[in-house]
C-alpha cells in the first residue's frame, strides 16, 4: 500500500470512526437542548463547537486518503 493511502481497517482509522461516533452523539443530545433552552450561548460552547467542526473537517480530509473496496472485495489504493 502507497504511503500516503491510509488502510480502512488500520487499528487507528477505526478508533478514529468511533471517536467521530460518538462526537455525533453528543452533538445529537445537546444541540436539541442548546437551541431552545439557551438564550446566549456561552464562550465555553463556542469554543467546544469549533473544535468538533474541526475534527469533522480533519475527517473529511482523512477520508480523501483512505483506501476503500470495490464492488469484488478488492481495496483499491490509487488516488
Amino acid at each position: 500500500m502507497p504511503k500516503c493511502v491510509i488502510n480502512p481497517t488500520a487499528l487507528w482509522k477505526t478508533v478514529w470512526n468511533v471517536i467521530g461516533l460518538v462526537l455525533i452523539c453528543f452533538l445529537a443530545l445537546t444541540v436539541p437542548y442548546r437551541i431552545p433552552f439557551e438564550d446566549t450561548t456561552p464562550n465555553e460552547w463556542i469554543i467546544l463547537d469549533i473544535i468538533i467542526d474541526s475534527i469533522f473537517l480533519f475527517d473529511v480530509v482523512l477520508n480523501f486518503f483512505t483506501a476503500y473496496e470495490d464492488e469484488n472485495g478488492e481495496l483499491i489504493v490509487e488516488r
